[in-house]
């Protein structure tokens, strides 16, 4: 029949909500910095 049950991914129980919202806040600001080519290949 091709059914499989599906489950959500466990938590941890140290996570810190607070810090993932600060962290989603702050990390699209970071990644805009890194420059947006991809590295030349050496050789």
């Amino acid at each position: 029949m091709g059914y499989r049950k599906l489950a959500a991914r466990p938590k941890h129980h140290a996570q810190d909500p607070q810090a993932m919202e600060e962290f989603k806040k702050t990390f699209p600001q970071q990644r805009r910095k890194s420059p947006m080519e991809p590295p030349k290949a050496s050789g």
